[in-house]
């Protein structure tokens, strides 16, 4: 009798989630910019200047892709500088290739970074030293530009709108697995910190999609370039909130058709990026521990249910339980939609779920959080550790 109240109570308050999930997805999304392609105003575009920033680490086999979308692009006042940071792998050849193809790319070497300096903030940064354009753009070694108007569609909101400019990206996956867990982090990312709330003055929320984003020389200067987040793991993330603490304002622009990055395929790689992000609420253990068990039980709380109702002959806990499980799946249908995958992949959300609490677990119990060959750590993560010793 208690076990299915219990139950009962659990999967209304599972389905209350979802619809609340859903409300604040739509609203996220309905706050992403969507492009006007006919008001590309190119020639406004002449007489800018671009610096195309590309830090890379072991990124061989993608980074070719990356810089030939670059130089195709209908820009001519372009270039673009590879940051190489500490590649163990062929990037350097492959940089150095292109530099000597193109005189629009310059290959740069970080051979040894300062203590504590974040990696990809440092590279960032090293990148933005060595630029000369009125506008900067960084793009990730995995991320490349679909459509050649892409680049000065972004210019063209950037100078606009001013501020921060970053494009949606389409998330590519070569498994199913992949496209199982990036569909529920599409979902949890817009429902639970989306873009109602980052574009709301009051709230604390503030991010970006770091894999594509431009900046004006100005802007970037006011904000005080990656030296005001030299030692973050999650530089974009906290770009954002300094961004927001000193008025400078957020743009998105929906990108699905401009930009494509590849997200992990292998799921311990979506679980490290996951502590990685995760890893400054881990310091809150306890609460970081609950959540991560709400998370995993959200996700399958109406399986149980169905399961439980099928093998009790209780047909209201199986009927809600299956009521949950279809909206749940509903729900996630629109992050299939959003990154284009067939919405079928979306019936198996639960996977996805179970992926996400895992990473938020990893953040919060590993002593160590591992990136690309790396050990690297929250600063006040690390300030916190460093005080028990």
């Amino acid at each position: 009798m208690y076990i299915q109240l219990l139950l009962t109570l659990v999967t209304l308050m599972d389905v209350l989630a979802t619809i609340y999930a859903f409300i604040h997805l739509r609203k996220s999304l309905g706050n992403i910019l969507k492009p006007e392609y006919n008001t590309l105003a190119y020639d406004a575009l002449n007489d800018s200047f671009i610096s195309v920033i590309i830090p890379v680490r072991n990124g061989a086999k993608t980074l070719p892709k990356t810089i030939e979308s670059v130089l195709s692009q209908d820009m001519d006042q372009i270039e673009v500088i590879i940051v190489d940071d500490e590649s163990i792998d062929e990037t350097p050849l492959v940089a150095k290739k292109y530099e000597a193809l193109d005189s629009r790319v310059k290959c740069l070497r970080i051979k040894e970074k300062p203590c504590n300096w974040g990696p990809k903030a440092y590279a960032c940064y090293i990148g933005y030293r060595n630029s000369r354009g009125k506008y900067l753009v960084f793009l990730d070694s995995d991320t490349w530009f679909i459509r050649p108007w892409a680049l000065s569609l972004l210019v063209h909101y950037l100078k606009e709108r001013n501020g921060i400019v970053s494009l949606l990206p389409r998330f590519l996956c070569s498994t199913l697995r992949c496209k199982v867990v990036e569909i529920v982090l599409t979902v949890f990312s817009h429902a639970f910190f989306g873009f109602d709330r980052v574009l709301r003055k009051r709230s604390r929320r503030a991010w970006f999609y770091g894999c594509c984003w431009a900046i004006s020389r100005e802007t970037y200067n006011r904000l005080g370039t990656h030296k005001v987040v030299w030692n973050s793991i999650v530089e974009d993330r906290d770009l954002a909130e300094k961004a927001k603490n000193v008025n400078i304002p957020i743009t998105i622009v929906n990108g699905r058709d401009l930009v494509a990055t590849l997200w992990y395929p292998l799921l311990r790689d979506t679980v490290n990026v996951l502590a990685r992000v995760l890893r400054r609420h881990g310091r809150k253990r306890l609460e970081s521990l609950l959540a991560s068990i709400i998370i995993l039980l959200a996700y399958w709380i109406p399986i149980i249910s169905i399961i439980y109702g099928i093998v009790s002959q209780h047909i209201l806990i199986g009927l809600l339980g299956l009521i949950g499980y279809a909206i749940l799946s509903f729900l996630h249908m629109e992050g299939a939609e959003i990154n284009k995958y067939s919405k079928f992949v979306a019936l198996l959300h639960p996977i996805g779920g179970a992926v996400l609490a895992i990473g938020l677990c990893k953040a919060t119990l590993a002593k160590n959080i591992s990136w690309k060959g790396r050990i690297v750590e929250e600063p006040l993560y690390k300030a916190l550790r460093d005080q028990t010793k």
